[in-house]
């Protein structure tokens, strides 16, 4: 009866659970029964991190405090960040957020300088060095946001800066929240030139672009030549970027494939036949693709007219009852005018050998796989300058 199988099954009524009272009863349930060995501890501390996650959902922050309290630092950290990021965007509980980032923060920078465990057999010591840097990059941008959303700009400044630095200014995301605090800490012309710098070397994301455009109008009074100006800003990391995605071309016959959309009508890869394809490989619970989509909507939007151009967006991966319910209830919600099909038993994904979500792959007219992306650095403009290059060259 305490059998591995018997276990498993005893784990997935645990993660099906919802209700945090009731998953906390069975986890102590699953603990009376089972008790933790070495072995077991990280399936432990994954019931314990996803509990905690349900009291955050329920907004109980004592109960979320009283299991985090009880898993190492390091889980702590991680929690306390992706939840205090959620409060941050949403603009709630932000005092609650201040002290939950600090804690990941704190606890990162400590790391960087004397780190609590020995350094992991596989990672060579520079690797685990940037990796450390990379964490305190991540916590303290959070932490960065946070002031900036309470106010507090000085002091969100300096963390601001510190993670765009560590990222070597190579990352739109971290420089959005560095220009974000800039524009209330520095004149008004250092911003401007630091943000000129982001657009020529293409780390600038739709945000920064805009906080420029904001500066530009103060100064010149009107947004009169703006366009030239940004343009001759653009056309460098343009031209740069268009090599290096001319240098990613590839020729590999797509797998063929049969699916169904929202509507029950079937797509398949011969139906496709005379058109350049964009298939979006995508899961309701995946942080970057969902973040990737206002960028994929762009890029939707631009080629709307077009009829020899096709985006489809692949549901894959997930781990729901009713698949096609809940993909549609997420695509209502979000109200994007995607063409939706549904990979319910993950084939298609499987045959395009993908590996991690969100990934992207520009067929040609003749079913060829021309160019993949995989993953979303947070920059929508970059996004569709690289998508519509691809098509571009795709359909030659």
């Amino acid at each position: 009866p305490n059998g591995e199988w018997v276990k498993n099954e005893a784990a997935t009524v645990i993660s099906k659970e919802k209700d945090p009272a009731k998953k906390e009863v069975l986890i102590n349930d699953f603990l009376t029964k089972y008790p933790t060995t070495k072995e077991t501890q990280g399936r432990v501390d994954n019931f314990k991190m996803q509990l905690a996650s349900s009291y955050a959902a329920a907004k109980d922050y004592a109960s979320y405090h009283k299991i985090v309290d009880g898993l190492s630092p390091a889980i702590q950290a991680s929690l306390n960040n992706n939840l205090a990021w959620e409060m941050a965007e949403k603009g709630e509980n932000l005092e609650e957020a201040k002290k939950m980032s600090w804690q990941a923060t704190s606890f990162a920078q400590k790391e960087v300088k004397a780190p609590s465990n020995p350094k992991p057999d596989n990672l060579t010591k520079k690797l685990w060095e940037e990796n450390r840097n990379s964490n305190f990059a991540m916590y303290g941008d959070t932490y960065a946001f946070i002031l900036y959303k309470l106010g507090d700009y000085k002091a969100g400044y300096d963390f601001a800066k510190e993670a765009a630095q560590i990222n070597k200014l190579k990352n739109p995301e971290y420089n959005e929240r560095y220009v974000m605090l800039a524009e209330k800490v520095l004149p008004p012309a250092d911003t401007k030139k630091l943000i000129e710098g982001f657009v020529e070397e293409g780390v600038a994301s739709s945000a920064t672009k805009d906080i420029l455009k904001g500066l530009y109008v103060k100064v010149k009074g009107s947004e009169a030549g703006y366009d030239t100006y940004i343009a001759a800003l653009e056309e460098a990391a343009n031209t740069r970027k268009k090599a290096e995605i001319a240098k990613s071309i590839i020729k590999e016959k797509a797998p063929a494939f049969k699916l169904k959309d929202f509507d029950g009508n079937e797509v398949s890869l011969a139906s496709l036949k005379g058109k350049v394809v964009i298939v979006d490989f995508w899961a309701t619970w995946c942080g970057p693709c969902i973040a990737s989509m206002p960028g994929m909507n762009k890029a939707l939007t631009k080629y709307k007219d077009n009829p020899n151009v096709k985006f489809l967006f692949v549901d894959t991966w997930e781990n729901v009852d009713d698949k096609l319910k809940n993909a549609k209830e997420f695509m209502t919600k979000k109200n994007y005018p995607f063409h939706v099909l549904m990979d319910t038993k993950d084939e298609m994904v499987t045959s395009f050998g993908v590996s991690g979500i969100p990934t992207k792959f520009i067929l040609d007219k003749e079913g060829n796989i021309r160019f993949k992306s995989i993953g979303f650095d947070g920059n929508d403009d970059a996004l569709v300058f690289e998508l519509s290059t691809m098509i571009d060259m795709a359909g030659m």
